[in-house]
């Protein structure tokens, strides 16, 4: 007994002294190395290669302890058993992803060789850059806010979300439009932590400019650092609800920008020698019961002068796509008509088909005091088959004109085609004939023209050309024109741009009533390349050819009436834009240098010109320099200044502008000096300002002084400053929406269908304070149950389906087409389905997921019609108010967090009025991770 005793004592001794010489011998006989294999094709994820070696005699058991830093998770787990035979080796795999959370730059990860025991035997560390995220996310709460009281302040909650990997100090701006001439914007400021969102809450009281409207808008734009960068833009629509209502919409005809609807502007300018000009002009567009007028007027009178001009004035007619105009009209078609007259356009409901068609006496002042068509008259006519139709229409025209001056009467009959070809080409042909008749020599002269525009690709090459002729004699505002107009470009490899322009221009008009001699020629080619940007600098380099001849400054140049003078040259332009980090700065530097040939000179002579810009925020410098003359008409003059026929040009200019005290006032200032052999040297400068006084007022001032030096050109005011002022008034009227069509007084009446059957008899109750919302109007019944909707254009109208107290209304589209419509909106008794859902899913065998209970989007339909729509709260529950009958409820997948699934995703339910229905618990389940074997050789 004693001899067994002793026998098991020594084995246990012999056993701690083998541990002790197993673990005096783990360091020097184990080596750990790390390394990362080749990129996945899975994103953030990487995977590490543990090398574990066993140099000694006896076999090791034991662990890898995986340390990671914030935002990275070891999908291999943290705690890894290793086993290492003596005298080999073992390739243990982990796989490391990044998650969104990680921050950005450095990140070490840490591995560890234990002992059963958790005794450290050897570390070793490997680095991960992680990339600088700053996404960030804006939106709103909700993008409609209903304003009952008008005493109560708007609230718009703002959820600004930051996805990205490092804090981001936020600064939110709030704008409101129609607060013109008022303060309308307001700013909060923050910091949002990494994964982290904020709610910001922006509270207004609207004034009473805002409350007249039926819905005004809240514009919100998320900017990010201090450098401002803008990240997310939102827009919240505010709707005053109430009873009575008046049809409200941006108005579409903006087409004439020197004119503000409904405003009125007065002025006075001075011209610097004593002349003074009052000028007042304005708009004005009144709605009526069908259709509306638009009013515009220009007026203004010099002191020295008797009769005011009155021009761009007109009264306009709009009904539906019909527009009837009297006063100042102006056509441009291939021969110009302006003056007095009248104008009529009709188009069909589509908008397809348009005809138009006017009279026009030329003259422009309205009020002249001369005798009816004294300075001519023109009539013409267009028609335009598939208007709205681009790929694919047909205009014909005819133009009628009577010129005194020339002492002719003309007829111009055109065509015009356009038609693309697939989704590459698109063509346009112009065909024109004349005939004119030269009254005092009783002779009749026939002529045409023709035009084509074309654009379109093969394969990389983008062509663009525009080719034009007319005949000597012809009458329109090209007359004896041949142009040529030609681009070609392609991208080359690395988004090099190579273009090639070519243009060719030969005027020579003639005339039976005047001697005209007129014959010059112009051409010119480019060819160049343009390189893309690089670290925000980009730049071309090309080369140019031009060549200029003609006979228009024969006189000027000393070489007798009608010769010819010729001038051609070569150069090479080059450009460079730079643009800052902030891109609050940028540069600008083109040049065009090479060599000419001037009229009568065998030698070539250097040519140079460069420009230089520079813009920071509101300020902007422009610096030019030109040696020698690069058109006829510089050496023309060149030659006038002096006996060398160099032309010396630079110019300077400087501006600054800034909007103060909320933008209530703007100033810009400049000036410039410029130096050549026509105007001498000029310096110039200016002064203006812009004030808003209140939400409709506005003054502004305007100055600018001048003086030439240039006795070639300017000899009589050479050496004297010329100070012009202008200072004016608008006053912005109220803008009410006009509209084309014919408009409706819309009375609705809602109430409680008691009895079920649709309609508005006995035992039925009016619903009153029920909210009906009408297209993208709101309304609140009054005590009798009554909505009314002024001014409301002819049309079909949707009633968005609501549930309120209980009751219920489907919604639908009513047809308004009288002057006086009247609707009937009945109320049905509604039951309630609820509803949840659950996870169901064993955290450690799953795909990482984020079990969030909100915002799981639920849809109701009713033989197959989309009925409403709602998503869970924070609870995961959600609920329905329905009428009687029976419905479809569906879980919406595309709601659901990654990696999740719902197996049976919706339920059919019936629906009883006034009871609460509960439909089953949607299960919802989380995919299971894939298991990766990978082995290695040793």
């Amino acid at each position: 007994m004693r001899a067994l005793l002793v026998q098991k004592i020594g084995l246990l001794f012999g056993i701690l002294l083998s541990g002790c010489y197993i673990y005096g011998q783990d360091t020097a006989a184990l080596r750990m190395e790390v390394q990362k294999e080749p990129g996945t094709q899975i994103p953030n994820l990487t995977t590490m290669v543990i090398a574990l070696q066993n140099t000694g005699a006896v076999y090791f058991t034991g662990l890898i302890q995986v340390e990671t830093p914030e935002g990275f998770r070891s999908i291999s787990g943290y705690m890894i058993g290793v086993e290492i035979p003596a005298g080999e080796k073992r390739f243990i795999p982990v796989k490391i992803q990044q998650q969104s959370m990680a921050k950005a730059g450095a990140a070490t990860i840490r591995f560890q060789l234990l002992t059963n025991q958790r005794k450290v035997l050897l570390t070793r560390t490997i680095g991960e850059s992680v990339a600088e995220n700053n996404n960030m996310h804006l939106s709103v709460e909700s993008p409609f806010v209903a304003v009952n009281n008008p005493n109560d302040s708007v609230s718009v909650k703002v959820l600004v979300t930051n996805m990205g990997n490092r804090s981001q100090p936020v600064t939110l701006v709030f704008k409101v439009p129609e607060l013109t001439g008022q303060h309308n914007f307001f700013e909060q400021t923050g910091v949002i932590n990494i994964q982290q969102d904020s709610v910001f809450v922006f509270r207004l009281l609207p004034a009473k400019v805002l409350l007249s409207r039926p819905q005004f808008t809240i514009e919100i734009s998320g900017m990010r650092g201090a450098a401002k960068e803008l990240f997310g833009h939102a827009a919240v629509t505010v709707q005053n609800v109430s009873a009575t209502q008046r049809y409200y919409h941006v108005p579409g005809n903006m087409n004439d920008p020197f004119y503000q609807q409904n405003s009125i502007t007065a002025s006075y300018r001075t011209l610097g020698d004593g002349t003074g000009i009052y000028q007042l002009m304005g708009g004005l567009d009144v709605d009526l019961p069908a259709g509306y007028l638009a009013m515009k007027a220009n007026a203004y009178k010099l002191n020295r002068q008797g009769l005011p001009v009155l021009n761009n004035t007109s009264v306009a007619y709009h009904l539906d796509h019909n527009e009837i105009t009297i006063g100042n009209i102006a056509q441009s078609l291939e021969t110009s008509l302006f003056g007095r007259g009248v104008q009529v356009s009709l188009s069909d409901k589509a908008g397809r088909n348009q005809f138009q068609a006017g009279f026009i006496d030329q003259n422009y002042n309205l009020i002249e005091g001369n005798a009816f068509l004294k300075n001519g008259y023109g009539f013409y006519a267009k028609g335009v088959l598939g208007a709205s139709n681009p790929s694919k229409n047909l205009t014909g025209t005819y133009t009628f004109k009577e010129d005194p001056f020339e002492d002719t009467r003309s007829h111009i009959a055109g065509a015009a085609l356009q038609q693309a070809f697939g989704s590459s080409w698109n063509v346009n042909l112009k065909l024109y004939g004349a005939q004119s008749e030269y009254l005092a020599l009783q002779k009749e002269q026939a002529s045409f023209a023709a035009e084509t525009q074309y654009n379109g690709r093969i394969k990389a090459l983008l062509l663009n050309g525009n080719y034009f002729y007319s005949s000597a004699y012809f009458p329109g505002n090209r007359r004896g024109v041949l142009q040529v107009q030609q681009s070609i470009q392609t991208r080359l490899k690395g988004e090099r741009l190579l273009y090639a322009n070519f243009m060719m221009a030969n005027f020579a008009p003639k005339s039976y009533s005047y001697p005209i001699h007129l014959i010059t020629n112009n051409e010119r080619t480019d060819l160049g390349i343009q390189f893309p940007g690089n670290k925000r600098i980009s730049w071309s380099i090309g080369a140019q050819q031009q060549y200029e001849k003609g006979n228009s400054y024969s006189s000027l140049t000393g070489s007798g009436a009608n010769g010819n003078q010729q001038m051609q040259a070569y150069r090479l332009t080059e450009s460079m834009n730079w643009s800052g980090s902030d891109s609050r700065h940028s540069v600008g530097i083109n040049a065009e240098n090479g060599l000419v040939q001037y009229p009568a000179q065998k030698k070539m002579q250097p040519q140079f010109k460069c420009t230089a810009n520079y813009s920071f925020s509101g300020l902007q410098a422009m610096a030019s320099y030109q040696y020698g003359s690069y058109f006829l008409a510089e050496y023309a003059a060149a030659m006038q200044g002096g006996a060398q026929p160099v032309n010396k040009r630079m110019l300077f200019s400087l501006s600054y502008g800034r909007a103060l005290f909320h933008e209530k006032l703007s100033l810009n200032a400049g000036g410039s000096y410029a130096e050549d052999l026509l105007i001498g040297k000029t310096p110039s400068c200016f002064l203006n300002g812009k004030y808003a006084a209140g939400q409709r007022t506005v003054f502004y001032l305007n100055s600018s002084w001048y003086r030439y030096n240039g006795r070639v050109t300017y000899p009589l005011i050479t050496g004297r400053g010329t100070l012009n002022l202008e200072a004016g008034i608008t006053v912005n009227l109220a803008r009410k929406a006009v509209s084309a069509g014919r408009k409706a007084q819309v009375q609705t009446q809602v109430y409680y269908d008691n009895n079920n059957n649709n309609i508005y008899d006995a035992g039925d109750t009016v619903a009153r304070d029920y909210m009906i919302v009408m297209n993208n109007t709101s309304f609140r019944t009054d005590t009798e149950g009554k909505l009314y909707y002024r001014r409301v254009p002819f049309g079909e109208y949707k009633i968005q389906p609501a549930t309120e107290k209980g009751w219920f209304t489907a919604g639908g589209v009513y047809q308004v087409n009288e002057f006086r419509t009247k609707l009937q909106i009945p109320l049905h008794k509604s039951g309630t389905v609820s509803g949840r859902i659950t996870y169901n899913y064993d955290p450690k065998i799953v795909l990482d997921v984020d079990p969030r209970l909100g915002g799981i989007s639920f849809t109701v339909t009713r033989n197959g019609e989309l009925i409403q729509q709602r998503a869970t709260d924070d609870n995961g529950e959600f609920m329905f108010f329905l009428p009687e009958g029976t419905y479809r409820i569906s879980l919406n997948e595309s709601s659901l967090p990654a990696n999740t699934y719902c197996e049976k995703n919706s339920a059919d339910i019936h629906i009883t009025a006034g009871k609460l229905t509960v439909i089953p618990e949607f299960s919802i389940g989380v995919r299971v991770k894939k298991a990766t074997i990978k082995r290695f050789r040793q």
